[in-house]
């Protein structure tokens, strides 16, 4: 069954208060629409999340994921005897690309510390990390972790080629240029008995 349709500025008169509707609609959905917006509503109830003004977590929530990491330090990189060599820039690659190689949905690589352009929020102030330059891998899994540790070491071994050749050609000596450090993992506690 076709209803007519009636235009805004029919029934617009008719209403007691001001009520934002349509600007056209069928006069079934027009009477709905008319009990609705007429019917007092009641507040509504607080989400259950909310308790005492208080967020709660429910009770199926999924906790923090424990995610795999480990970091890529560089104890033989100066910032001041070795600034024209360009470590950052290498490791991101041109626009991003060696990151991008690096990286996956799972798996977070950053670049971060002193000379890394890497500006963190701290104290209200966005400045570089106070700690050495280094990569940090973040995945989600340990095998994740393992497959993107090959990839760094990949690139660090061409990096590091071109380091020495750096060193050599500005008669610096040399060292090794970076260090694999992984988290030790947590010793189980024993428990105390009397």
């Amino acid at each position: 069954m076709a209803y007519p349709t009636l235009l805004r500025s029919d029934w617009e008169d008719l209403l007691p208060m001001k009520v934002p509707l349509p600007l056209s609609m069928s006069s079934k959905v027009f009477g709905e629409s008319l009990v609705q917006a007429l019917t007092p509503r009641s507040p509504l109830p607080l989400p259950k999340c909310l308790v005492n003004n208080q967020v709660q977590r429910p009770a199926n929530a999924k906790t923090a994921v424990k995610r795999s990491t480990c970091k890529i330090l560089f104890p033989g990189f100066d910032l001041e005897q070795h600034e024209d060599f360009e470590l950052v820039p290498r490791i991101i690659g041109r626009n991003g690309c060696n990151v991008r190689w690096i990286a996956s949905s799972t798996c977070k690589v950053r670049v971060r510390g002193r000379g890394s352009g890497h500006l963190e929020l701290e104290n209200g102030q966005y400045k570089e990390a106070d700690a050495p330059l280094q990569i940090s891998l973040s995945c989600a899994s340990s095998k994740e972790l393992e497959s993107t540790v090959e990839k760094v070491l990949k690139l660090m071994q061409v990096i590091e080629s071109h380091f020495v050749r750096y060193c050599h050609s500005k008669g610096l000596r040399s060292g090794k240029l970076y260090t694999l450090v992984r988290p030790e993992p947590l010793k189980a506690c024993r428990s105390f008995r009397n």
